[in-house]
């Protein structure tokens, strides 16, 4: 299961499965939760691509790469637990005790 709300700004998301889930998913869920806009998928679509086709938007996959990597490191470097894959765009960070939060969250503005 997948989101393009966040990597894309899209709405809407997937879901990769067998057949047999996704028959049972078109049965079983409203309509509602199964189509998807056709405007957003052709935005989705034309995102795809430009990452795939251009130069502009491979360097564009490898700055948030190198973003991410440039984050993921600081934030070790400053002792903190952080977990996910290198070039993920995603970086969990385990702060463990709730009033940390708003500190790190200060920290991170």
């Amino acid at each position: 299961m997948g989101t393009f709300t966040k990597s894309f700004g899209a709405m809407g998301g997937y879901i990769a499965s067998s057949k047999q889930m996704c028959d049972y998913l078109r049965t079983c869920a409203g309509k509602e939760s199964i189509m998807m806009n056709p405007v957003v998928c052709a935005q989705i679509l034309a995102s795809f691509r430009y990452i795939r086709d251009t130069t502009e938007g491979k360097k564009k996959i490898q700055q948030i790469k190198d973003n991410a990597n440039y984050v993921r490191d600081r934030l070790i470097k400053m002792g903190c637990e952080v977990l996910g894959d290198r070039d993920s765009p995603v970086v969990p960070v385990m702060l463990y005790i709730p009033t940390k939060i708003s500190m790190f969250s200060r920290m991170c503005f």
